[in-house]
């Protein structure tokens, strides 16, 4: 213990020293500051949103082919009055250098992971005997990959004494009770038949190898009922919030313009090569909304960009996996306005009807109904279980 606080101290020090450096470069050079961004490579498969209503219940936006996207930095540059950070660094420096450290909070707890029996179809296989990680995990793996739908086993952590991941946690690792799930829909549809018997089947072959009893959180009809109605409710809740910007008396938008535009409002050209404003809050997807081309290919090419000229741009907004879909909405309308005034545009709905403000208010309610009947259901806009759906 007294090598580990001694190397704590070593490193505050290390820190403290850093952050003097720095403040020393920032007052002999102006400073400029990096805000990162990040950038994805996809496109898109169809028309963008062309027949979409302002509120389009079931939407089917334009998928990504190809491998998963992979994540790379951009960056704008703010430049920041270096006097104002120089004093706010030396107070940095002297809460660094006099704070006492707490052994105890050096360490994240471990957070419990377990199967959501909102959404889950779950297979128990309690024990007292201790099971390591690797085997349970390489028997469940000789049968999971038969499974379409999101699947997981998890068990009781012998070391941390809560449910975790088998699947993220190290191969030393060892547990108690364990569990099976899989997903009985989400927004392609629910489980099938066959795939519930792959499932039920699987969780047998686990039990009967660990010589365990097994449990299933219901019974298998009541499981088929289950995924019906979970996948009535994704298709009741599955909505974008679209809002079209044209460009007025057959004018173009023109690329350099639009990314001034949208870089000003806080948005980044990202994944699938369109604008998105990331998410503030500890819930809901990455994106509040996003921004993409209305013409095909719906896109904005990175290397094509400065000779880049469209007629029309679309703003939406995933309602279930948006959290507090309103105020996100309230947001959104502002970056259309802001968007149409600095581009010369117009707000228009996918029938090329006009949005002024009594329209979008209705949209506005709609949206705040749909949020409030999902949590009347028990399902939060934005959360873990609507991120799992949607």
């Amino acid at each position: 213990m007294t090598g580990l606080r001694l190397a704590l101290i070593v490193v505050g020090l290390l820190v403290v020293l850093a952050v003097a450096l720095f403040s020393y470069d920032k007052f002999r050079f102006r400073p400029i500051i990096k805000r990162r961004a990040r950038r994805g490579d996809g496109h898109w498969n169809e028309p963008v949103l062309m027949s979409q209503s302002a509120l389009e219940i079931n939407p089917h936006p334009p998928g990504v082919e190809g491998k998963p996207l992979t994540l790379q930095d951009d960056e704008s540059d703010i430049v920041l009055d270096p006097d104002a950070e120089l004093d706010e660094d030396f107070r940095e420096m002297e809460r660094v250098a006099t704070m006492t450290l707490d052994l105890e909070t050096l360490s994240p707890p471990i957070q419990e992971q377990v199967p959501d029996e909102t959404v889950d179809y779950v297979a128990r296989l309690p024990g007292a005997s201790r099971i390591d990680r690797d085997a349970v995990l390489g028997l469940y793996r000789q049968h999971e990959y038969l499974l379409e739908k999101r699947r997981g086993i998890y068990g009781m952590s012998v070391k941390h004494a809560v449910w975790r991941n088998l699947e993220s946690d190290p191969g030393t690792a060892e547990y108690t009770d364990i569990q099976l799930a899989v997903q009985l829909a989400d927004h392609i549809g629910p489980i099938s038949q066959s795939e519930l018997n792959k499932f039920s089947e699987l969780a047998l072959k686990l039990a009967d190898t660990l010589d365990r009893p097994l449990k299933f959180s219901c019974s298998f009809d009541e499981a088929l009922a289950k995924a019906g109605q979970v996948d009535e409710f994704c298709n009741n809740y599955d909505a974008l919030a679209i809002i079209n910007i044209l460009a007025k008396n057959d004018a173009v938008f023109k690329g350099p313009e639009l990314n001034e535009a949208a870089l000003g409002l806080g948005m980044h050209l990202g994944k699938m090569n369109i604008y998105h404003r990331r998410n503030p809050h500890k819930l809901g997807a990455e994106s509040l909304y996003s921004l993409a081309n209305l013409y095909k290919p719906g896109e904005f090419d990175r290397a094509k960009l400065e000779s880049l000229e469209t007629r029309g741009l679309t703003l939406f907004l995933n309602i279930p996996c948006t959290y507090d879909p309103p105020k996100a909405f309230d947001e959104m309308v502002e970056s259309g306005k802001q968007l149409s005034r600095k581009l010369g545009g117009e707000l228009m709905d996918p029938d090329r009807h006009p949005l002024d403000d009594a329209a979008l208010s209705r949209i506005r309610s709609e949206i705040k109904t749909i949020a409030a009947d999902m949590e009347q259901e028990g399902i939060e806009p934005g959360g873990e279980t609507a991120l799992r759906l949607f």
